[in-house]
């Protein structure tokens, strides 16, 4: 008899764990349903830029009579369909300050931006653009080319000169919450001769070149395992030029934050570099 009761007793819990193991069951189930839901609301959307744009000077091609230029580059970026624009700097940033004012008004993110000639190790004449939060004005620009000790008969010119190390700028411009890009780097044969230094001892995982087939190619080459952005950006110095080279990123969502993260440098001693 008692070994009966037992029986029905083992019995019983038996149907209670079958019951417990469908309903733990149909939980993870709801669980990875939700999981997928959740994986769509943050997939990356492709977003179009062009971060090489230079600001117009009287004697540029830019300045076409009766055109007023800065409405002309935003309407152009909207038939273009362009998400970011870089501009370059050249004139203490008034022009920027236009542009910012305008964009108001469209669906497009400009980004201030500033090309500094530098000398890294042995190789002078090396392009580092910087770029700082779309929200920034020609007052920042204007300080941070002050901590740079760029001298005012620079501006206008094709760069800005500073005889700071790759180092300090680049802790001033973390300072300011920009980023960089070493640009033009395939231009020259120094320029392409400071690469190697520029992935290896400081990070850079995002270039802007000229002649993006052969530098992707190098790139490959040098380091088999790695990933990088060639982008060749329009450097655009007239209106018809704006957008005809553009380049895609993913995002999670446009901002400057995403963008910077997208660029960003990786910390020294964590990569997987092909040292050779």
């Amino acid at each position: 008899m008692a070994r009966k009761k037992l029986s029905e007793q083992i019995e019983k819990v038996k149907d209670s764990n079958k019951i417990e193991a469908k309903s733990s069951l149909k939980i993870s189930k709801i669980d990875t349903s939700k999981k997928l839901s959740s994986d769509k609301k943050t997939s990356k959307k492709s977003y179009k830029i062009d971060l090489r744009i230079l600001p117009p000077s009287n004697l540029g091609p830019f300045a076409i009579s009766g055109l007023a230029i800065a409405p002309a580059i935003i309407k152009l970026c909207k038939v273009k369909k362009i998400d970011v624009i870089g501009i370059v700097d050249r004139f203490q940033g008034d022009f920027i300050d236009k542009l910012q004012k305008l964009s108001y008004d469209y669906p497009i993110t400009i980004l201030p931006a500033l090309d500094i000639q530098l000398k890294v190790d042995k190789y002078e004449d090396i392009i580092l653009t910087c770029f700082f939060e779309s929200t920034e004005t020609s007052d920042t620009l204007k300080d941070f080319l002050n901590l740079l000790e760029v001298d005012n008969d620079c501006y206008a010119k094709e760069y800005y000169p500073t005889k700071l190390t790759l180092d300090e700028v680049l802790e001033h411009l973390d300072a300011f919450n920009g980023f960089a890009i070493p640009s033009r780097c395939d231009k020259t044969p120094n320029r392409k001769c400071a690469i190697r230094i520029l992935v290896e001892r400081y990070g850079f995982r995002t270039f802007e070149v000229a002649y993006q087939d052969d530098t992707k190619a190098m790139f490959k080459k040098l380091w088999p395992k790695e990933h990088f952005n060639i982008f060749s950006f329009s450097n655009a110095n007239a209106l018809a030029q704006v957008g005809n080279r553009a380049e895609k990123i993913k995002l999670n969502e446009l901002n400057f934050s995403g963008i910077k993260e997208f660029m960003t440098r990786m910390p020294l001693g964590s990569n997987t570099l092909n040292m050779q």
